[in-house]
């Protein structure tokens, strides 16, 4: 969801689902396609445009420098900094290892409340610590990389490129950590962040 002065002026879809539901039920709103939504050629985006026509569409993660560029830059956003979600899960992990909480959660919804939060880590075995986004509405879990994708080397490439905006997505971090981020992006203040990956910019998918 996109809000502007306080007011929702459009949705970001994230699967052919939520884009039949946004066109179906606020057909007035703008439409933004998440780069989860498979928007990998211009074969594919265009069958997009035509049956939905949204307004912008994010470039997917997996894509590496060259075909990102074989894009039209045209109403594309793209995630320059971020952790990336690695992997949904349905077999929970607080199910698992019996702390489930769906009594909570329930009474947590009957209340408004959101029934989702980063409350738990997985760690392998080299101690490398990965968040875990759990969804007790639906019983699952989203785990993200343990670092956050920067792409603050290259935004000068993105620029000439010509898109439309670059995403800062925001999950885990403190208010006073995202305070930094945004200040580094916007202003160029500050340092870039200490651990982070470049994700598929480079290489791509193996």
């Amino acid at each position: 969801m996109k809000a502007y002065d306080g007011l929702v002026d459009g949705f970001l879809a994230g699967s052919l689902g939520g884009m039949c539901w946004v066109t179906e039920k606020y057909p007035e709103k703008k439409l933004s396609l998440q780069h989860s939504v498979y928007t990998f050629n211009r074969e594919t985006r265009q069958l997009y445009q035509d049956c939905f026509a949204p307004d912008s569409y994010t470039a997917p993660l997996e894509l590496n420098r060259r075909e990102l560029e074989a894009l039209p830059p045209q109403n594309q956003e793209m995630v320059v900094y971020g952790r990336v979600p690695m992997m949904v899960s349905a077999g929970c992990i607080k199910r698992s290892l019996g702390a489930c909480q769906i009594s909570h959660t329930q009474k947590q919804l009957s209340q408004g409340i959101p029934a989702a939060a980063f409350s738990c880590r997985l760690k392998d075995r080299y101690n490398v610590e990965f968040p875990v986004w759990v969804n007790c509405r639906h019983c699952m879990n989203t785990i993200y990389n343990s670092v956050p994708l920067s792409l603050h080397q290259y935004l000068a490439e993105q620029k000439r490129r010509g898109i439309r905006a670059i995403r800062l997505d925001f999950t885990d971090e403190t208010a006073e950590k995202t305070r930094e981020v945004l200040e580094f992006f916007s202003e160029g203040k500050g340092t870039a962040p200490a651990q982070y990956t470049t994700g598929h910019y480079k290489k791509g998918v193996q």
